[in-house]
């Protein structure tokens, strides 16, 4: 996300407007994979889907 985000933010006027909205999303998905980490739960990646980095 934090790429996209970057990518982002080089156009003007997109990025200006989508550029905080990203990190928003960013964040959130920050937060709910640090509460799974906590409970234990293994969750794929919000964006990846399926692919699994760790076995």
């Amino acid at each position: 996300m934090y790429i996209a985000s970057g990518v982002v933010l080089i156009i003007p006027i997109l990025g200006w407007i989508a550029g905080p909205v990203i990190g928003i999303a960013t964040l959130v998905f920050a937060i709910i994979n640090a509460v799974n980490a906590n409970s234990g739960a293994r969750k794929g990646i919000p964006i990846l889907g399926s692919i699994e980095l760790i076995k």
